[in-house]
């Protein structure tokens, strides 16, 4: 708990975490990925993307 305390190691988080997802956001976009990645490879991204979120939502409420 004492890391979520630290306001950089936070925003340094929220940034990783929106890079994530816009990235996912984009490659989810690309017809030729979709076609060429497993789906349960683009589900397992979907997921870790989901929780990091719920995990932001839970530090926003926690910290500030």
């Amino acid at each position: 708990m004492q890391k979520i305390a630290d306001e950089k190691i936070r925003d340094d988080f929220y940034e990783q975490l929106a890079r994530f997802s816009k990235t996912l956001a984009i490659a989810l976009s690309s017809e030729e990925l979709v076609s060429v990645t497993p789906e349960a490879e683009i589900k397992s991204y979907e997921r870790d993307l989901k929780r990091f979120q719920n995990l932001k939502a839970a530090v926003k409420l926690r910290c500030n």
